[in-house]
């Protein structure tokens, strides 16, 4: 259990976070699986409204100790909070489904489902059962009645209908539906031989379900008609596409598992626990920090969530990983992002002199931009040393100004 001190003090940080956020801003919290749900609950009260949704990051490979349950704890959630003006940055859509074999002006386009996936009796499908027929070749095509036609047929529906979108009828005039050209035809001469086909589920499928099956309304339209057993496609043109990007994933792939575990192109790469505590020992050369979070993770939550102008706050620096993360970004794309690492000593009874954020946070940027190494060769950002003493929460809206004990190196 989090105890009420330690609530009320995380509490006023997320309020301040929240009053700080900019109006396209986003809050990213990492919290393990166990203390969740009590964070989202604190959080849900401290910012009413915000909440976007959750990631979840791959800690480690392995972990062979699965505690009482034999469940071994790999994971971590990072809740997302946002501002309504803020949207992830998504991933680039792969275009490479994209040809165009028929030197289609429009450029080039993929075959697209045409249907949706809702019921011929369900009251949104409107007028979307009905059969669509190939005016080329005279060949129909039974509605799947699982997943009925996208959009609506003007014959079904009468002169007078009003859609949001075109009739099926006009998109096949201007030749953005695919008729299947190389597919089983069948003509059923009577009611009996249809049943019969029907009962042996010889007829076009959706899946492993039939299409034409007893109980539905009108079988006596198939008879004597040509049948196909493909399926029609819609022509989804590139220059049509609303998005450049595609939403983000909320699985978070590690590095390991990339070439093998089928990672979702939507998704961000991340490195594990094991990442975050080799760069330190990289940067100190000891294992100067427990528990550092990979460059890799806080990087791509960065680039996915920031503009190259916006600055970059966080309430808990620790390591300052995200110092580095966002010295990483700017050496990449040339942007000019800012930001503010806060931490405390963490000193105690037993180690008075603990300062975790002069010899560690304000350290690494130190080192990172005096560094030789060719793998920090391009990181640098200007940065102030900040020391601050404790104010009284109701009194952070009061003028501060500078007394003894405050300073910057």
């Amino acid at each position: 259990m989090l105890h009420s001190t330690w609530l009320e003090f995380l509490f006023r940080r997320l309020t301040l976070a929240r009053d700080l956020l900019a109006e396209d801003g986003v809050i990213l919290v990492s919290i393990n699986d166990e203390q969740r749900a009590k964070l989202e609950l604190l959080m849900d009260e401290a910012m009413p409204g915000m909440r976007v949704g959750s990631l979840v990051w791959r800690t480690r490979t392995g972990g062979n100790e699965g505690r009482e349950a034999f469940l071994s704890d790999n994971h971590e959630h990072v809740l997302v909070y946002a501002k309504s003006g803020f949207r992830f940055g998504g991933t680039k859509k792969s275009l490479s489904i994209y040809s165009n074999p028929d030197n289609d002006p429009r450029g080039p386009w993929t075959k697209g489902d045409l249907t949706v996936g809702v019921g011929y009796l369900d009251p949104r499908a409107g007028k979307g059962y009905y059969p669509l027929v190939d005016p080329e070749t005279g060949i129909h095509y039974p509605c799947n009645p699982d997943g009925v036609w996208r959009y609506a047929s003007l014959f079904a529906s009468g002169t007078g209908a009003r859609i949001k979108t075109k009739f099926i009828e006009d998109w096949i005039a201007e030749k953005q539906v695919v008729f299947p050209s190389d597919q089983r035809v069948e003509v059923w001469s009577s009611m009996d031989e249809l049943l019969q086909a029907i009962d042996r589920e010889d007829v076009p499928r959706s899946g492993r379900s039939p299409n034409l099956r007893r109980e539905l309304p009108d079988l006596d339209y198939w008879i004597g008609k040509k049948v196909g057993f493909g399926t029609p496609r819609f022509k989804r043109f590139v220059k049509d596409l609303k998005n450049s990007t595609q939403p983000l994933s909320s699985w978070i792939t590690p590095k390991s598992e990339l070439g093998y575990v089928g990672g979702e192109d939507n998704g961000i790469v991340s490195g594990t626990n094991e990442e975050g505590a080799k760069t330190v020992k990289a940067i100190f050369g000891s294992k100067a920090f427990n528990y550092a979070k990979p460059v890799s993770l806080i990087r791509e939550l960065v680039r996915q969530s920031t503009s190259p102008g916006d600055v970059v706050l966080d309430f808990f620096a620790g390591s300052a990983t995200t110092a580095q993360a966002v010295m990483e970004l700017n050496a990449e794309d040339g942007g000019d992002r800012r930001f503010i690492m806060a931490s405390s000593t963490e000193a105690t009874a037993e180690a008075p002199e603990k300062n975790i954020c002069r010899d560690v946070t304000a350290e690494r940027i130190r080192r990172l931009n005096a560094s030789n190494d060719k793998k920090f060769a391009n990181l640098s950002a200007e940065f102030a040393y900040l020391r601050c003493r404790e104010i009284e929460f109701e009194d952070l809206d009061q003028d501060l100004t500078p007394v003894g004990g405050l300073g910057c190196t």
